[in-house]
């Protein structure tokens, strides 16, 4: 009877050890893989002090197998503690290596989110390279300063700072445009569109029935070439990039601050705006501009080419290109104008007054007078 027990109780605790680790591996809490050894392991004690309480001949063998018994209990015991600690450290580990992941993933939609912005962004004041402007944005979201990147890329701080402040702007006005695309454009793509500008008018792509370019038309040429609809914003900001743009606001501001400009403005200008109001017109600006090269493509440029441009108040510009060789482009230009005015102009040119009055001679300004007067700037 006694040996029976006694291998009942080694028995009994070396299922209870295994019953504790398989109910440990599924619970969170480690009492359930001690709450069943514990139990049985009190039990047997309780067994092993009645028989040592008897009579029995086998009390020393009893002993033994006790003493045996205590060995294999402090096993199971030590193995569970161990297993608790193990269970632990992979816990904590687990969640250390999801935090990290977590933090990946929270950095890699930054950077998708960043690269989305940038698929359409261009600093149109500056003439750094767009892929560079790209790369000076991201290392500003990495957290350098302009001083640092300013010294990494050798370009001028001001110039670094212009294409951060831009881009804070451009991210701050992002349109909802439905079915329009900002990108990037590559060389190829900015070089097809300029030689179209140059050396075509409109009319002959389709596109508009106006014998001079717009930023809408320009738009239109760009959505045909590129097979997508390209945004107005972005197109804006390539033809700024390509200095085929109007005047920026800061360098009129800075042109009105002259006291001879400042006198015109409140005295001869206003006659002109006065009149304008009086006879329904509307006021337009004409600019001659000699550009030497568009940047990023200035091969595409001709030698001592004039790009002559109409803007009105509100910033809406007419422009096209002539040759170098080519004659009357005052004259033309001014026709493509009147052609599809829907009002009298009043055309104050910037540039080239009296060699323009003298190209279009006094019977073709009387002609016109009804649909386009013009006024000398200063």
């Amino acid at each position: 009877m006694e040996y029976f027990l006694t291998i009942i109780a080694v028995i009994a605790a070396s299922a209870a050890a295994i019953w504790g680790e398989s109910l440990l591996t599924k619970k969170d809490s480690p009492f359930w893989g001690l709450l069943i050894p514990c139990s049985l392991f009190l039990v047997n004690i309780i067994t092993f002090l009645v028989m040592l309480s008897s009579k029995s001949p086998a009390k020393k063998l009893f002993l033994v197998f006790f003493a045996i018994y205590i060995v294999v209990a402090a096993s199971v015991v030590a193995f569970i503690f161990f297993r608790i600690r193990y269970a632990k450290y992979v816990s904590e580990d687990t969640r250390r290596r999801n935090r990290v992941l977590a933090a990946r993933r929270a950095e890699a939609e930054n950077q998708k989110r960043l690269l989305d912005q940038l698929r359409g962004f261009i600093c149109p004041e500056s003439f750094v390279d767009v892929q560079a402007q790209r790369e000076i944005v991201i290392m500003s979201k990495a957290g350098q300063t302009n001083e640092e990147i300013a010294k990494q890329t050798t370009l001028d701080i001001k110039e670094i700072e212009a294409i951060v402040a831009s881009f804070k702007r451009y991210v701050a006005r992002i349109d909802s445009e439905e079915g329009s695309a900002d990108i990037i454009l590559s060389p190829a793509q900015q070089e097809e569109i300029v030689v179209n500008i140059i050396n075509s008018i409109p009319t002959e792509h389709g596109i508009s029935t106006e014998e001079y370019w717009t930023k809408n038309s320009v738009r239109n040429l760009a959505s045909a070439i590129l097979g997508m609809n390209v945004s107005t914003r972005i197109m804006s900001a390539y033809l700024r990039h390509w200095d085929i743009a109007v005047p920026t606001n800061k360098t009129i501001k800075a042109r009105r601050e002259n006291p001879v400009v400042a006198n015109w403005l409140v005295g001869e200008f206003e006659d002109i705006r006065v009149k304008c109001k009086d006879e329904g017109g509307e006021i337009i600006w004409i600019y001659t501009l000699k550009p030497d090269a568009v940047h990023d493509i200035s091969k595409n440029i001709p030698v001592n080419s004039t790009l002559l441009m109409a803007v009105t108040n509100d910033g809406f510009a007419r422009f096209k290109f002539y040759a170098s060789n080519e004659k009357a482009i005052f004259t033309k230009f001014t026709n493509s104008l009147v052609s599809s005015a829907s009002c009298k102009y009043f055309a104050v040119v910037n540039e080239n007054f009296d060699e323009y009055m003298d190209e279009l001679g006094r019977v073709s300004i009387r002609a016109l007078s009804d649909r386009i007067e013009f006024f000398k700037a200063i």
